[in-house]
């Protein structure tokens, strides 16, 4: 008896520290953190971080308050507040729109060289002016440091920094290559990047389609393993009753974890990583 009173206080305290956890959370990834000088303002298309983690201690309670499982009621909040994360990857959408906008833009480059007599500071000059919304910022700043009479090496070396993609330091570098060369050489190979670009474009889109299988695999375990314990616990109450005991919980503890593994290894399969960056710097005379 004594043993499972000190069970029953110790899963109480871990429980309240849990909701505490999941506010503090919450607060930490609402609270603005320095953004990079190329970064824009991100659209608010949900409900806040510091919102999400009140939801989520509340679901936590009453999933906990229903059940009776402390397990259970960690395991909701947990997957009320960490949802968007897990389940839906925005950024592998960003980055994808990021490279088309590249890839957009060498070729606009490349159509300009090759078919006038404009220097590439003149053509650079021009195409920022058409360039796609998720990339004129940076090129725009480019134009700027140009008329300020900032040197070309150093304000292509300030727009591979801005853009801070793979591609677009290859093509800045073959651009520091090229200055001073005849604009028929540089046609070439702004025609060479830019096919090289949007092959990267459609090998992205590939893999973001594998990439929503696997998020969508991931979101029909969940929808599974949700409905699966709502069948017993409502069904077959006498199946699980002990799991409702601070013995029961522990062992709950087996198949939580192994449920959680599978998530965390589902989403590292549907991750992608950039190749390593240059790092360009203008050569010294």
């Amino acid at each position: 008896m004594t043993s499972d009173l000190v069970l029953t206080a110790l899963a109480i305290g871990v429980f309240v520290a849990f909701g505490v956890m999941l506010l503090a959370v919450g607060f930490n990834l609402g609270a603005p953190a320095p953004a990079p000088k190329t970064a824009k303002a991100p659209k608010v298309t949900g409900r806040a971080p510091s919102g999400r983690a009140a939801v989520a201690v509340v679901i936590a309670f009453v999933v906990f308050a229903v059940s009776g499982w402390l397990l259970l009621g960690v395991a909701a909040g947990m997957l009320v507040l960490w949802w968007g994360r897990v389940f839906r990857s925005t950024t592998a959408n960003n980055e994808r729109a990021r490279l088309e906008a590249i890839a957009k833009w060498l070729e606009d480059l490349r159509d300009v060289v090759g078919g006038s007599n404009l220097s590439m500071e003149a053509a650079l000059e021009q195409t920022a002016d058409t360039a796609p919304t998720t990339i004129n910022t940076e090129l725009a700043r480019f134009v700027a440091k140009r008329r300020r009479a900032v040197p070309i090496e150093e304000a292509l070396i300030a727009l591979a920094e801005d853009l801070a993609h793979p591609t677009a330091d290859t093509a800045i570098a073959a651009m520091l290559l090229a200055v001073g060369t005849s604009g028929a050489s540089l046609a070439r190979t702004l025609s060479t990047l830019a096919v090289v670009a949007r092959d990267e474009v459609a090998s992205r889109v590939k893999s973001d389609r594998i990439r929503a299988a696997y998020e969508q695999t991931m979101r029909r375990l969940v929808i599974l393993s949700i409905v699966i314990v709502g069948f017993l616990r409502v069904f077959a109450p006498d199946l699980v009753a002990p799991l409702s005991q601070p013995v029961g919980q522990a062992w709950l503890a087996v198949p939580i974890g192994v449920w959680t593994l599978a998530i965390v290894w589902l989403r590292s399969l549907a991750g992608y990583q950039l190749p390593r960056r240059y790092r360009l710097r203008a050569v010294q005379p």
